[in-house]
């Protein structure tokens, strides 16, 4: 029989563009004693691209995606991932500059889209990294090396990988004496 309407409706990245990475390279963050849950210990702005340019072609609408691939959302929190360091959470924030939904969102976010339309990744697109304390006793060493979130289509393929290289983060916690 014939198609319901709108069942070929996707996201896709468009033929020859090569997804972006974005390496949290953030160094050492000292967690000092004392330090209250909640606080934002390190924040970093990523530009993931130079020059503004289509990333993927919707027909007939579709979905572009923005989620983590690690971690879990932490209770008593708003937008925060775990990672693999006890007590140390991540929250990513996407400035997309394109008014695609809204212009800025924390992930995990879901756009979707409407029409046949291409979608741009900008030069004033950014990410916000944040690294935050989520409990009292917070462990100690460079978060595991791979992908934290990605950013994709309906075709599954990544538009943009958000990344920790490896020692790209390096949570200290001093011991008490």
């Amino acid at each position: 029989g014939l198609a319901a309407p709108g069942a070929w409706a996707a996201c896709r990245r468009i033929e020859g563009v090569t997804s972006f990475q974005v390496n949290l390279d953030m160094g050492t963050i000292l967690i000092q004693p004392g330090t209250p849950v909640g606080t934002v210990l390190a924040i970093k702005r990523f530009h993931p691209v130079s020059t503004t340019h289509d990333i993927a072609e919707c027909t007939n609408g579709g979905t572009i995606r923005h989620d983590y691939v690690q971690g879990v959302p932490v209770s008593g929190f708003s937008d925060v991932f775990s990672t693999d360091i006890q007590g140390v959470g991540i929250r990513i924030k996407f400035y997309s500059g394109d008014g695609l939904g809204a212009n800025t969102a924390y992930y995990p976010i879901l756009t979707t889209i409407s029409g046949t339309r291409k979608v741009e990744m900008r030069a004033t697109s950014f990410y916000d990294v944040e690294v935050i304390k989520t409990e009292a006793m917070t462990g100690t060493g460079p978060l595991a090396t791979g992908r934290v979130a990605r950013y994709f289509g309906d075709d599954n393929k990544d538009l943009g990988v958000i990344f920790v290289p490896a020692n790209g983060i390096t949570i200290v916690t001093p011991t008490c004496e």
